[in-house]
């Protein structure tokens, strides 16, 4: 058996809004059966730590709910070498701590075999929700407000809020990164940019103590590295690894 699509990712999800997936993205689930036989496929959607291998990018956090993804049937019978479609269906539910986040969800695709015993796919989605600047305290135990910055010009300055969600006090240090790092992907359509050099982020490292949450940080984007659409990260990491990730974005259109 085989499962399109491996991965995928969605950007830009609005809460409250219902999307067809392959309207929206050109996503549909396509399951070819590499058998001889007739065979049939259940599907299914799952946190990252209840299904396939349990792991997830780092930045990214387990979606509160998998049934926000929905497919047009559970169930599906695939002829002797053949393939099946199933539509995909997302909807966030229309709360503001939804936005500005960053979400992983498994798809589970099962084929029976004899004496009932399963072989399973299991693809995983990546869902930016949108980025937005309002006075809501983002969902997550580490959040950011807002999830992108978006640069007009060289030499700007922006203020994003760094959210410590847990009642534990925390460290964490706020690091540039080109997209790919870890797994997380870049926006299609921008070029990467890592150099730490092209950004002044103030303060660089944040000690939150316990009860405090949101804390300030400028970060000013320096030099470009090119004429048209740039992307960098800004990674939160704390002494077990990244925790939350937000998206620096420049359009540079003419030449100095």
């Amino acid at each position: 058996m085989a499962v399109e699509p491996a991965n995928f990712l969605l950007q830009g999800v609005v809460p409250g809004k219902v999307y067809d997936l392959e309207k929206e993205a050109g996503l549909k689930l396509r399951i070819y059966n590499r058998d001889g036989v007739s065979c049939t496929f259940l599907i299914s959607s799952h946190r990252p730590s209840e299904a396939g291998n349990r792991r997830w990018t780092p930045g990214y956090q387990e979606i509160p709910d998998p049934e926000w993804l929905k497919f047009e049937k559970k169930e599906i019978k695939v002829g002797p070498y053949g393939s099946g479609e199933v539509r995909m269906f997302l909807e966030i539910p229309p709360r503001k701590e939804f936005f500005n986040q960053h979400w992983m969800v498994t798809l589970q695709v099962k084929r029976c075999g004899e004496g009932g015993f399963f072989v399973s796919l299991c693809p995983k989605g990546k869902i930016e929700t949108l980025s937005k600047k309002e006075e809501i305290i983002p969902y997550g135990e580490v959040g950011t407000l807002p999830s992108t910055l978006n640069f007009n010009s060289v030499g700007e300055s922006k203020e994003i809020i760094i959210f410590n969600n847990s009642p534990k006090s925390l460290r964490l240090a706020l690091r540039i990164r080109t997209p790919g790092f870890q797994g997380i992907p870049p926006t299609p359509g921008y070029t990467p940019v890592g150099r730490k050099e092209y950004f002044l982020i103030e303060p660089k490292v944040l000690y939150f103590q316990e009860g405090e949450r949101g804390k300030k940080v400028k970060i000013t984007w320096l030099k470009k590295k090119r004429v048209g659409k740039q992307e960098s990260l800004l990674i939160l990491e704390d002494p077990q690894g990244v925790r939350a990730f937000a998206r620096l974005k420049l359009e540079v259109k003419e030449r100095d």
